[in-house]
């Protein structure tokens, strides 16, 4: 762009070789998939170019019409008018006309309409006599025109046009009181600038320079915002493809530190530019289509309208593998059938499944080779089983889980002041031992031992809790891994943590340290809002102060690199009464509220009695049902057992088979209402504690009726209270 000076950048344009005009959708990293194409109906071998929307088409910028030379002395020259086109579809349209009441003598052109207060501002140039492909075109200025029942007021100049320099090719927000415009007024960076202004109390305010992060020593013009305050503009600088490129920047905002903001630019990239002039960008209020201006090859003339929309993503069909799962006993390797089996697919969000294992222990299944999957199983006397199986490690057609039996608890020195808490003994050097499942996700750099242990001042890294660039809003992946936050704050219910977050070394350290702390406190605010008290999850930023790796301010690194350190950690700050018994077995064995295997120290909330033989529940015992629903909804921390008995009637090995599938089925009732199964543990006791009317005792309906049941006991209230829920 030789000769910026001109009104009409575009119209000092030859054509040039480039692109051939794209068809096929192309990624895009702003915009995702992206396809172009040559808009219908309005280009002609002439200039064409900078279009804006306009009532229902757009108003652009032409040069198409030959008026003589207006006392230039160029009996050819064309001068660049506004033309009005009416759309038909997405990129056609009906044939331009000239808006006569808005273009002069000379030179009219790119516009920005501001559909708030119907008003249209577009650069004009009135200098008599002046020749404007040469470096004498100066004083080019904005004008404004009311649009009123179809109908242009005369334009009038703004006021902060200057004399001697230029002002033009202006971009009007959405709400009508902001204005990105070019000019090489004094104070520019070099060449043309993009400058901005507000609309305060009816007047516009002194124009300010947008700064080093916009403004190069090259060229610098056609801006355009969108509705999400992201800033187009096309440069001859920055990390340029040749030509005038486009560029999107995005303001990195403080709002405790006036004029302490900058702006993260990139290139737009393909499809929108190429080796030739790329400019005049426009979108619409969804940011899924929109039009641009381009020189490459492949178009009608010298300077054509391109338009241009994100294509949606083609779903691709899971490739599918049959494999198996088996569960055995982790110390006979015995199979162990009824069991249930839970698969989550990490690779699609709330694809859950659920299976029992048949008498071989195994269940059957079609496995996704694209995902990873938690595989989680519970059966009554063993511990809990938790584990992500990544795409990788799914060679074998049999995944073989081993499930360890629960140990006999003898040693606690239990101190049942309150139904949900148990007080145990721990050893002295002020450790506590906890669960490996519990605390491998939190261990830094995915170290693992055997007997991992928790202790008052230790740092926990987080996985994967990253913010995106200037942002303090927690996206959903950061949610999953704060849940394990919650569930350790809830295994011990005294534990106090100090959050940490830290930025990258980009923008200043000040408002690093103020979005590290607002990023801390965004963390804090998801854990409270899942039931944990205030009062032990305390915040802290750290700004860009401690980096995990070499990218300082002088550093230039790679975008990865960057979101390492934007990065959240946790401290133990305190672990209060200890809640976890340190166990004689090289892993720690959870406490309970029962007396060995028995159920009888558990309140019970609800009861479900059966027909014998049966397994169905009436619609009496859904609407018993929903009770317990409604409290576990309303307390997030409570768990529940659904304990399941039969009478002392047939085989024994029928009945314990029939209490587990009546637990089972009242367990999947209660999850189906919308309650995460993993507070629910399921149980079937047979009939080994009915003990008033035992096997070979002949006994009344009533005996056997109160034996044929389904308890929901309580094994953690969860913050309710167990009185009021007992009189219920």
């Amino acid at each position: 762009m030789k000769n910026i000076s001109s009104i009409f950048v575009a119209a000092l344009l030859s054509g040039s070789c480039g692109l051939v005009a794209q068809t096929d959708a192309v990624p895009n990293e702003l915009f995702g998939k992206v396809k172009i194409a040559l808009a219908e109906g309005i280009n002609s071998p002439d200039l064409d170019f900078s279009p804006v929307y306009f009532k229902n088409g757009i108003i652009f910028t032409s040069d198409r019409l030959r008026f003589g030379d207006k006392g230039t002395g160029n009996p050819n020259k064309q001068f660049n008018d506004l033309f009005f086109s009416e759309q038909m579809g997405d990129i056609s349209f009906k044939a331009p006309k000239r808006i006569k009441a808005l273009n002069s003598k000379f030179h009219d052109g790119i516009a920005s309409f501001s559909e708030k207060d119907q008003k249209l501002y577009f650069t004009r140039n009135n200098q008599k006599g002046t020749i404007l492909n040469t470096k004498k075109a100066k004083r080019l200025k904005i004008y404004v025109s009311s649009y009123t029942d179809g109908n242009w007021s005369e334009p009038q100049p703004v006021s902060f046009n200057v004399e001697k320099y230029s002002t033009c090719h202006p971009s009007i927000s959405a709400d009508g009181k902001t204005m990105y415009f070019a000019s090489n007024r004094p104070g520019s960076l070099g060449g043309m600038d993009i400058y901005v202004t507000y609309l305060e109390n009816g007047k516009w305010s002194e124009p300010v320079n947008m700064g080093p992060d916009i403004n190069t020593d090259k060229n610098e013009i056609f801006p355009f915002t969108d509705g999400n305050g992201t800033l187009f503009f096309s440069s001859e600088g920055h990390n340029n493809m040749g030509g005038l490129d486009l560029f999107a920047a995005q303001e990195v905002v403080n709002p405790h530190m006036t004029g302490d903001d900058n702006w993260e630019v990139s290139n737009l990239g393909t499809p929108f530019n190429s080796p030739a002039d790329d400019f005049g960008f426009i979108g619409n209020a969804g940011g899924d289509k929109g039009f641009f201006t381009s020189g490459r090859g492949g178009g009608n003339g010298r300077d054509d309208i391109y338009g241009w929309k994100t294509v949606e993503e083609e779903p691709v069909a899971p490739v599918l593998a049959s494999k198996r799962v088996k569960v055995i006993d982790a110390v006979t390797g015995i199979e162990l059938p009824m069991t249930e089996v839970v698969l989550s697919e990490a690779n699609r969000p709330g694809n859950i499944i659920r299976y029992t294992t048949a008498k071989d222990g195994m269940v059957r299944f079609d496995w996704n080779k694209a995902s990873n999957y938690v595989v989680a199983t519970e059966k009554n006397g063993y511990e809990k089983y938790d584990k992500v199986f990544q795409a990788e490690e799914m060679t074998d057609d049999v995944i073989l889980i081993r499930m360890n039996p629960l140990a006999d608890v003898a040693d606690a020195s239990r101190v049942n002041k309150k139904p949900t808490k148990v007080i145990a003994k721990i050893d002295p050097n002020d450790k506590v031992e906890a669960y490996e499942e519990d605390i491998d996700n939190f261990i830094s750099k995915g170290e693992k031992t055997e007997n991992t242990s928790l202790e008052a001042g230790q740092l926990v890294e987080l996985n994967h809790i990253y913010y995106e660039f200037d942002k303090y809003n927690l996206k959903e992946s950061a949610k999953v891994e704060l849940d394990k936050v919650v569930t350790l704050l809830r295994q011990y219910p005294e534990m106090e943590i100090d959050l940490n977050s830290h930025t990258d070394s980009r923008g200043s350290d000040s408002y690093n340290e103020w979005l590290s702390t607002e990023r801390a406190k965004s963390a804090v605010n998801y854990i409270v809002s899942q039931g944990i008290e205030r009062s032990r999850v305390t915040a802290k930023g750290y700004g860009e102060s401690m980096p995990v790796n070499e990218c300082l301010n002088t550093m230039k690194c790679s975008e990865d690199k960057h979101q390492m350190n934007r990065r959240t950690e946790f401290r133990i700050l305190n672990l209060g009464e200890k809640t976890i018994l340190k166990s004689d077995t090289s892993k720690p064995k959870k406490l309970t509220f029962e007396d060995g295997n028995r159920p009888s120290n558990l309140p019970v909330v609800q009861s479900v009695f059966y027909p014998s033989s049966q397994t169905d529940l009436t619609s009496t015992d859904k609407d018993n049902l929903r009770s317990v629903v409604e409290m576990m909804k309303r307390h997030d921390g409570m768990t529940v057992r659904v304990a399941s008995f039969t009478d002392a009637e047939g085989n024994a090995t029928f009945n314990q088979e029939l209490s587990e599938r009546r637990a089972q089925r009242i367990a999947n009732y209660i999850s189906s209402q919308g309650v995460r199964a993993g507070r629910i543990s399921v149980v079937g006791y047979g009939e080994h504690y009915s003990d008033v009317c035992p096997s070979g005792v002949d006994c009344s309906t009533d005996i056997y009726n109160k034996n044929r049941r389904t308890d929901i006991l309580v094994t953690n209230p969860g913050g309710a209270d167990m009185t009021a829920l007992l009189e219920k």
